[in-house]
């Protein structure tokens, strides 16, 4: 069966990874990160993946998913040129990188371009999608079948509606956890014991912020922009206190 290239494993990258390993697609899976810590990289052989160190190692697949930051792009994409070609699908994660810009280094290629959001990290996200003319139904339905291992998907019908979802992304978040963390803040300067009300959890009903339990409101939002560009999306509170 064909391979489905996975170009990098860091925050995002990591997410899809996990996300089709848990979707029982390991055993089709190579991810390409030469960074990749020995621990993931247990894990990932464990699951079946497979792991390369360059694109030469890999036989044709059926799919390449770019998950890079996008000032790597032009140096990285064009190393997959000739895995890119045909009926491979291409799909981008790159904020900023345009289906041209990606045409430009992968001729003639089935381009999508993808925007997760934050909570993709735990497989509650939407992803944005957006499709080139050269890409067929059938590969627009591997792209929303593969996005689909980090949560919900929507389609665009127009690529500038992927800067929108990118701008929104890039502060949103960062709002909300600031705001998590502004209330554990008062809660605690009031006299309520730290325990929830200074971790991760923050203050009541804001339980979307288990993004990451192990991360403080405040680190996420100072670097929220640059671990996932993201739509709050999905991450909405309900008075009960649960997220959507």
């Amino acid at each position: 069966m064909s391979s489905i290239i996975l170009v990098g494993a860091g925050n995002m990258g990591g997410a899809l990874a996990r996300g089709l390993v848990a979707k029982n697609l390991g055993r089709q899976l190579v991810i390409v990160d030469p960074a990749l810590k020995p621990k993931d990289a247990r894990h990932y052989r464990a699951a079946g993946v497979t792991l390369a160190k360059t694109p030469v190692e890999i036989k044709k697949p059926r799919a390449i998913i770019f998950a890079v930051k996008p000032q790597m792009m032009p140096s990285v994409a064009q190393l997959y040129a000739t895995l890119a070609s045909g009926p491979t699908l291409v799909i981008s994660i790159a904020a900023g990188t345009t289906t041209q810009k990606l045409s430009d280094w992968l001729t003639d290629s089935a381009i999508v371009r993808a925007m997760p959001n934050t909570p993709a990290s735990i497989g509650k996200g939407i992803t944005a999608l957006f499709a080139t003319p050269q890409v067929t139904a059938s590969q627009r339905a591997l792209a929303e079948r593969l996005m689909r291992a980090v949560g919900d998907v929507i389609w665009l019908d127009r690529e500038d509606l992927i800067d929108s979802v990118t701008a929104v992304s890039g502060s949103g978040p960062a709002y909300v956890f600031l705001l998590v963390e502004a209330m554990a803040k008062a809660g605690v300067s009031v006299g309520l014991p730290p325990g929830p009300f200074g971790s991760t959890a923050g203050a009541p009903g804001t339980n979307c912020s288990t993004i990451s339990p192990s991360v403080s409101p405040s680190v996420i939002s100072t670097e929220t922009p640059s671990l996932i560009p993201s739509v709050t999306g999905r991450c909405s509170v309900l008075p009960s206190g649960r997220t959507k």
